[in-house]
């Protein structure tokens, strides 16, 4: 299965793309972050993409069978309102 880890730069992230690997998974890890380089392996696919643009997030998860959507702020100022609603665009392109 073609997994898309958004997130996949981060703490929980990184070690949800080296379990996907290990089940026989190939992975398609997204992140904001430039050059990330992910796991030594052909079966990891890096690309570097906000999800907060939702028409990007879903042109790289056609590619996809699964989705697991990990982006998030690390330190969100306005949870209520910026955090929610961007949270609900990107859970939103990974369906």
């Amino acid at each position: 299965m073609r997994i898309a880890i958004t997130g996949c730069a981060g703490s929980v992230g990184k070690r949800v793309v080296i379990r996907a690997l290990a089940q026989g998974h190939t992975v398609l890890g997204l992140d904001r972050v430039p050059d990330h380089p992910g796991p030594p392996t052909e079966c990891f696919e890096y690309r570097q993409l906000d999800v907060r643009d939702f028409q990007s997030t879903l042109d790289a998860l056609r590619c996809c069978d699964a989705a697991v959507h990990l982006a998030a702020h690390s330190n969100p100022a306005d949870y209520l309102v910026q955090s929610h609603n961007e949270y609900v665009i990107a859970a939103a392109a990974c369906n």
